[in-house]
């Protein structure tokens, strides 16, 4: 069971390499500014018991996944349930 967290800093490629690891083995990605973002605004944040919520909804319905972003309560939160943790450092 493959439950996969990725963090680092921006421009590290944690989407790239988040999407490109998706697409081959066929598990469900979870990229964290599509939940901390209200959708269609600019830099409008969702509240954050919506964040969590969202959070634990994603990890509870997928047997299999892939998050990634740099948030660090979210990384903190997602941590406690992963398989594998991935650092990226932008080079």
């Amino acid at each position: 069971m493959q439950k996969i967290l990725v963090f680092g800093n921006s421009g590290s490629g944690k989407s790239t390499f988040a999407r490109s690891y998706s697409e081959q083995h066929n598990i469900k990605h979870l990229d964290l500014d599509s939940i901390v973002w209200e959708p269609g605004t600019i830099a409008v944040q969702r509240n954050p018991d919506a964040i969590n919520k969202l959070l634990q909804s994603f990890m509870a319905s997928e047997p299999e996944w892939i998050i990634e972003g740099c948030y660090g309560e979210l990384i903190q939160t997602a941590a406690a349930s992963c398989t594998e943790l991935i650092f990226l450092n932008p080079g």
